[in-house]
């Protein structure tokens, strides 16, 4: 099995055990968003977990209470995947959508797009 394919294996598994945890704490301000992507590194050491708000005025609101549950979601992980070491995990805002509609704007705004 080739280690980019492990990778990407893990990296999905990363992810569904991290939302699943979340949509099972009784966090109100966790019931908007969603996990968008994982990116693990090459040491397998440490997972950048992205995730969106669907509601742009609660962003904060959620950043701080993914911060707040970051070690049960850890634990969550380590339990779900029964790896010997749990990768360290960091939340990241994933501003992707934010970025398509600047782009898609500025195409518009030049005429490239209708």
């Amino acid at each position: 099995m080739s280690t980019s394919y492990k990778k990407s294996k893990l990296e999905e598994k990363i992810q569904f055990f991290a939302l699943e945890c979340i949509r099972n704490l009784s966090d109100d301000k966790l019931m908007l968003f969603s996990v968008t992507k994982v990116e693990l590194s090459n040491d397998f050491s440490s997972a950048k977990i992205f995730w969106d708000a669907f509601d742009v005025n609660k962003r904060e609101d959620v950043k701080s209470s993914l911060l707040r549950n970051k070690g049960k979601v850890r634990t969550h992980i380590g339990r779900g995947l029964k790896i010997k070491h749990t990768p360290q995990i960091e939340f990241v805002y994933d501003s992707q959508y934010e970025e398509e509609q600047k782009i898609t704007n500025i195409l518009k705004d030049e005429g490239h797009i209708k």
